[in-house]
């Protein structure tokens, strides 16, 4: 059943052929159409929602990581033997260069004129 209708829009002004209802290939076409608007919306929703999740568990990471690190420091650094350990590396590294100076001052020969440690007072001065 074919019937007219004229047509809204008063620019066009003539009929419009219309039929009632929709055949089957122009449902299926309808349908098909929405569906992949629809999927396609659906994955850009998902891929940034991925993007915002990859980046909240990064950050997230990133936070846990720093914090167990701080943590195996403290401990470490709290620990009797690790201060022994660093007193003792500390104690060799001072020694070391201590007699690196000693040596180096008896090349110059320095090391006789530095037997007081500190000079006398001038008493013409006082």
């Amino acid at each position: 059943m074919i019937r007219s209708v004229l047509s809204p829009t008063p620019i066009l002004g003539q009929a419009v052929v219309t039929t009632e209802g929709f055949s089957y290939s122009e449902f299926l076409s309808i349908t098909l159409t929405a569906l992949a608007i629809i999927l396609a919306a659906l994955g850009i929703l998902i891929g940034i929602l991925a993007l915002w999740g990859y980046q909240a568990i990064k950050t997230e990471a990133r936070k846990a990581a720093s914090k167990a690190v701080e943590d195996a420091i403290q401990k470490m650094i709290s620990s009797e033997q690790i201060r022994d350990h660093i007193k003792g590396v500390v104690l060799a590294r001072t020694q070391e260069e201590g007699d690196k100076l000693f040596v180096d001052l008896k090349l110059t020969g320095a090391a006789g004129k530095l037997t007081e440690p500190y000079p006398k007072k001038n008493p013409e001065r006082e």
